[in-house]
């Protein structure tokens, strides 16, 4: 399903704030969670933050990176070694986080150190 089907969804579904409707069945939901999964398989290009590095690795994660070099994966349980290898990671890399499991999970709401 492309975004310009999802807006057609949301747009005949989806009340504006404050409008009475008929039950749109989930409808806003299911559209919010599409995004999310999206968003969850497309990766992000910001490099993780030494704090979501470190909340990662409570939890066990890797994590995976594509780059100009190809894809490599990051343990996060390995403390300094391994974060100093992701620092090293240049800009425009896409980054995804993988639970123990391997399967996709949320980067982490951390707060950053100034």
């Amino acid at each position: 399903m492309d975004e310009a089907t999802l807006q057609e969804i949301e747009k005949e579904f989806c009340p504006a704030p404050g409008v009475t409707r008929e039950p749109s069945y989930g409808v806003p939901a299911l559209v919010a969670e599409v995004r999310r999964l999206r968003a969850l398989i497309a990766g992000r290009t910001t490099a993780p933050t030494r704090e979501e590095f470190d909340a990662l690795g409570a939890v066990g994660a890797t994590l995976r990176v594509r780059w100009s070099r190809g894809d490599d994966e990051i343990p996060t349980h390995g403390g300094d070694y391994y974060w100093t290898a992701a620092a090293t990671v240049p800009e425009g890399a896409t980054w995804w986080a993988h639970g123990a499991d391997g399967a996709l999970i949320e980067w982490p709401k951390v707060e950053v150190s100034p």
